[in-house]
């Protein structure tokens, strides 16, 4: 958990677990720079926290399973990409 004194400077949600319905919500709208600016300021959280969101939706299943696989990690690139799939987003690479 981080100290008041190590989010100083940064959003009030930064590092706060994304709920899917926030996901849901941001990969809804087309990845611009006005909508990143919007929900960065809407979800209390910093406009890279928004631009990661957006990155991994729109990547391809096979880079996010190498990344998940490699990186031991499966939240929000994994989340982020199952739910742009199920709002019907689809990219180069995807099945």
């Amino acid at each position: 958990m981080r100290t008041s004194r190590q989010n100083k400077g940064r959003p009030a949600n930064a590092y706060k677990r994304w709920e899917d319905k926030e996901l849901r919500l941001i990969l809804s709208t087309v990845p611009t720079r006005e909508n990143i600016t919007k929900w960065a300021a809407f979800f209390s959280r910093s406009e890279a926290a928004i631009e990661v969101i957006y990155r991994w939706a729109y990547s391809s299943k096979a880079h996010v399973d190498h990344h998940v696989e490699h990186n031991n990690v499966t939240g929000i690139p994994a989340r982020a990409w199952r739910i742009a799939k199920d709002l019907g987003i689809v990219t180069r690479g995807c099945p």
